[in-house]
């Protein structure tokens, strides 16, 4: 994420949360787990749940075959339980980075997970209350002049496209000596409002491929929203 303001350098981070715990402030990369529940389907067909949340920070694997003393456990920053909602992730996870980058850091916020555990579902929550949140800053700062820009990538099966564009062909990706690695030719879109932002947001959703479930092993994808 990445906002500019007229009187503000830009300056890197990278963590989940600001200002969310002691730890976050001096860490720069926050990991956060949330376990999806069960789909209906899974339910009628009498599935467990292979993960579940010991505490709010340990993530324990359910082994039907050994005593939950003896299930393996692993640590995070955050674990989320299958009953949270959307609005205590990102109060709780992403929040804080949204407001850092409004005072000038770089910030990242990401979803990894295998093919349907959920990651498009947490990320449209995410976008929709960042947006909410950047343009309350913004007005509660009329005197500073803020300018937002879009740009939305797509990588599926290893084929980079342009999702601000209908059609997009796949882009060369080349090494910038300042920037990085870039997308040749790679549109962006001025933010004009809220509405505006959330309405690019539903235009990249609609270009973007979406995968068979049933088949996760044919596919490689990932998509990459840039404010």
């Amino acid at each position: 994420m990445d906002v500019a303001s007229q009187d503000r350098p830009r300056r890197s981070f990278s963590a989940s949360s600001v200002g969310a715990s002691s730890n976050a402030k001096k860490e720069r990369v926050w990991v956060a787990v949330r376990i999806r529940p069960l789909l209906e389907l899974e339910q009628l067909a009498r599935e467990r749940a292979a993960w579940k949340a010991v505490g709010s920070n340990s993530l324990q694997h359910m082994d039907p075959d050994k005593p939950a003393a003896q299930c393996t456990c692993h640590q995070y920053n955050r674990v989320f339980t299958d009953c949270s909602t959307s609005a205590q992730v990102y109060a709780e996870a992403a929040g804080g980075l949204v407001a850092a980058s409004m005072r000038g850091y770089n910030s990242t916020i990401f979803a990894y997970g295998q093919t349907g555990s959920g990651k498009t579902y947490t990320m449209q929550a995410i976008m929709a209350a960042a947006a909410q949140d950047m343009f309350q800053v913004i007005s509660q700062e009329p005197g500073r002049e803020y300018i937002i820009r879009m740009a939305a990538v797509e990588i599926y099966n290893e084929v980079v496209r342009d999702l601000l564009r209908d059609n997009s062909p796949g882009l060369k990706l080349l090494d910038d000596p300042v920037k990085g690695t870039v997308a040749e030719g790679l549109s962006e879109a001025g933010v004009q409002s809220e509405q505006h932002l959330q309405q690019l947001l539903a235009e990249v959703e609609a270009r973007r491929q979406v995968s068979n479930h049933s088949q996760p092993q044919q596919v490689q994808s990932g998509v990459t929203a840039q404010l």
